[in-house]
């Protein structure tokens, strides 16, 4: 049978059914998250002596399970994964005072799952955990673990957790949950924090492998028998013990590049596999999180909008192939910001303006904000109606506050008419004074509570001193470096590039509702 041993953050794909190991016996939880990061259900106390799993059987609410000890004084522990025709295994360093450690966590991917090694410490013990996931859990949980035998009739989140669950929930199909932006944007998610955790996996094997070999010819220098100089009395080398050194240094060379030749085909192989789901999960994107270049945008945009937007991609000059999409939601209390620091509305700015219009439903009224038509003619919307007597600002911001407190008393349909459901404001829109800043807080906040999506395109200095309520969401649309928020690495963030293609355009744009 193959083994392999998963390296702190390294992950790889699981079977649906197998079998959990733990030594030495410690407290167990399992501890199931639904797609909020949050606790779902009650924490399962497991006692993990060939365990059975079946994770299919979860409900598809549940999105991660963690393995979690717990304790005082916990040792060092190692997991074993009984797959049938190969066995992983996951080791987790003695956390020292902290008593409860992640010690892997299982996750949905692409229709199937993954298992990843954490060994992640909670000096808080339970209750930090939960507070993190947000529940409430004391060390006292799960003081009367339970096995396989009475986790057979379980149901709900512990249905996965013992060998009487069967049932598999097919409502988690891969075809439908696409166009949920929810699930959109933790797939993303999931396989930016999996490349990022693939890297630094990679670089901790070579460092590891650099330190022993430096560590073994250190060792190999230091003992003067081993030494290839030296040798007879007269001086000269003993070519006996020269040659003996040259073998010995070979051989530590060769460890080194054994080690470093597993950890660059792990490396290439978590590359493979998530280009792969990427390369999948664009078939099934809508509109405004494909590429331009994708066939869905030849199609008629569905009505209902999703909701969430295409902002750009990341990638890095040692992933080039892996270039994830990077995603943003249209609705933000306080609005977005397409920041451009050049105050230009070019390519990459009306791309993103055409990817939001196409992300609301159809029929969305999009109103401009501005002080000429330009900008209304780059996105095919007619030229907004002014008065010389009146600030376009001011009114949008007593209308909402009207809609405000139609909404509070319950008499919204007594109103004359309804919000915008987009407003795009360019920088300086009517100079911005005062009064326009007053009107901006109002739309931005109580706008939004109204389903009112503004969209700001501004630079974030621009706004930082206008005393908002709340700022807005800065999306860039230029390129730059962007640390993940997993392990820090860099990367490279290109804007959206924009359309070239005058009936996509045109298409967006005749999809979106006129002023009345």
């Amino acid at each position: 049978m193959q083994t392999r041993e998963l390296a702190a953050g390294e992950n790889t794909p699981l079977p649906a059914t197998w079998r959990l190991t733990v030594t030495p016996a410690v407290p167990l939880l399992m501890v199931a998250l639904d797609a909020a990061d949050h606790v779902h259900g009650e924490p399962i106390p497991v006692v993990a002596s060939a365990l059975p799993m079946n994770l299919g059987a979860l409900e598809s609410s549940v999105q991660r399970c963690l393995l979690v000890a717990h304790g005082r004084r916990l040792p060092a522990a190692t997991s074993e994964l009984d797959l049938g025709e190969s066995t992983l295994v996951v080791r987790s360093a003695a956390p020292g005072e902290a008593p409860a450690t992640v010690l892997l966590e299982c996750y949905r991917r692409a229709g199937g799952w993954k298992v990843r090694a954490l060994g992640q410490h909670y000096a808080g013990g339970l209750p930090e955990l939960g507070r993190v996931h947000g529940a409430m859990l004391t060390d006292a949980a799960g003081l009367a673990p339970a096995g396989p035998s009475n986790l057979d009739s379980a149901a709900g989140v512990s249905a996965g957790f013992g060998a009487g669950a069967s049932t598999v929930d097919s409502s988690a199909g891969e075809s439908t949950v696409q166009h949920d932006p929810e699930t959109i944007q933790r797939h993303l998610n999931g396989i930016w924090e999996d490349a990022s955790r693939s890297l630094v996996a990679y670089a901790e094997s070579m460092a590891f492998a650099d330190e022993r070999r430096d560590n073994e010819l250190g060792a190999l220098l230091a003992d003067p028998t081993r030494r290839s100089a030296g040798g007879p009395a007269d001086g000269s080398a003993d070519p006996d013990r020269s040659a003996i050194v040259d073998t010995q240094r070979a051989a530590v060379e060769a460890r080194h590049g054994q080690i470093a030749d597993l950890a660059a085909r792990r490396r290439l192989d978590d590359l493979d596999q998530l280009v792969g789901e990427l390369t999948a999960l664009e078939t099934t994107f809508p509109a405004p999180v494909a590429g331009w270049g994708a066939p869905v945008w030849q199609q008629p945009i569905g009505p209902d909008g999703v909701g969430i937007f295409r902002i750009g991609t990341l990638t890095r000059p040692d992933s080039q192939a892996l270039r994830i999409p990077m995603v943003h939601h249209v609705s933000a209390l306080g609005g977005i910001c397409l920041e451009n620091p050049a105050g230009v509305v070019d390519q990459a700015v009306r791309g993103l303006l055409h990817r939001i219009l196409a992300a609301v439903p159809a029929g969305t009224e999009v109103a401009v904000v501005a002080d000429d038509d330009q900008l209304a003619g780059f996105l095919g919307l007619p030229a907004p109606a002014r008065r010389p007597d009146q600030n376009p600002l001011a009114e949008l911001a007593r209308q909402v506050d009207l809609h405000l407190m139609a909404a509070e008393a319950g008499a919204m349909a007594d109103l004359p008419g309804a919000l915008p459901g987009v407003v795009i404001v360019p920088w300086p829109a009517l100079g911005f004074g005062a009064a326009e800043v007053a009107a901006l807080d109002r739309i931005g906040v109580d706008g939004a509570l109204l389903g009112l999506r503004l969209v700001l395109l501004a630079s974030r200095n621009q706004l930082a001193g206008l005393g908002l309520r709340q700022q807005p969401r800065y999306l860039p649309v230029v390129a730059a470096s962007v640390k993940d928020p997993w392990t820090g690495i860099l990367w490279e963030f290109e804007p959206d590039e924009g359309t070239a293609d005058a009936a996509v355009a045109q298409r967006i744009s005749q999809r979106t509702g006129r002023p009345g």
